[in-house]
């Protein structure tokens, strides 16, 4: 549903295409959805953080897409988009955007002013901000953990949920 501020109304641009949207998440300005079984991911809303994950630059500040635009978290060498991956999860904070696939990859897009993508990108202004899926490598070096004896046991790390706040994220992971 959404709103002019004095009544809802339904949308039913997904279903009118064969898509049946599984989850929904959203940040301050903008949306994301994806449709599971199809693999399809779908942003919309404000997109001058490039919290929707699909342009090459910022556009203008409060630029805004009505329209779901479809988000593919990768490209073939031609530059021509890959079938994503099973997703698992989906989240916005108040200007990124997270998802984490079946196998437990993260990818994260939208501002990082505050480090909040886990892509170690700091900065200002066009600096922190990334407008394309990244993959996180936010698990790598955490296959070791430690026993209270000193032992180190040796595991495997997956991620299972990811969240953003304003200027924050979480994640909850597993060991195997």
């Amino acid at each position: 549903m959404l709103s002019d501020k004095t009544a809802l109304t339904k949308v039913d641009i997904f279903a009118k295409n064969g898509i049946t949207i599984s989850q929904i998440a959203a940040g301050e300005h903008h949306s994301l959805c994806v449709d599971i079984s199809s693999r399809r991911l779908f942003a919309f809303g404000r997109s001058d953080s490039g919290q929707l994950g699909h342009c090459d630059e910022c556009p203008k500040p409060y630029a805004f897409e009505v329209k779901p635009v479809e988000i593919f978290l990768e490209k073939n060498d031609d530059g021509t988009p890959k079938e994503n991956p099973i997703i698992k999860e989906i989240s916005c904070g108040s200007f990124h955007s997270f998802v984490v696939t079946a196998d437990g990859d993260v990818w994260a897009w939208g501002s990082g002013l505050s480090g909040q993508l886990g892509i170690g990108k700091l900065g200002e202004g066009k600096d922190a901000v990334v407008t394309r899926p990244v993959k996180v490598d936010v698990l790598n070096g955490i296959n070791q953990v430690r026993r209270g004896n000193n032992e180190l046991e040796y595991q495997n790390a997956k991620v299972l949920k990811v969240t953003g706040g304003s200027q924050s994220s979480a994640l909850i992971a597993t060991l195997e």
